[in-house]
């Protein structure tokens, strides 16, 4: 299972999950700042990229309707 880092949170994802991550990044090609937000966006998208690319391309994608959805593991 892979485990994606950023400052001092991890991600534990399954193989498929990093492989939408990944596509997520080479479309939107998101600051890594954003990893936390992006992870939780298509958590709460079901890995589903056209909702969550289209959630994150309308611009309110941090409007906090998300907040407390899909929260990194320690």
């Amino acid at each position: 299972m892979p485990v994606v880092s950023h400052e001092g949170s991890e991600f534990h994802l399954s193989h498929t999950e990093e492989d939408k991550l990944n596509e997520f990044q080479v479309i939107t090609d998101f600051p890594p700042d954003d990893l936390p937000d992006v992870v939780r966006l298509l958590r709460n998208h079901g890995w589903q990229l056209e909702p969550a690319l289209s959630r994150y391309f309308d611009g309110e994608w941090r409007d906090g309707s998300e907040v407390g959805m899909g929260e990194p593991t320690a």
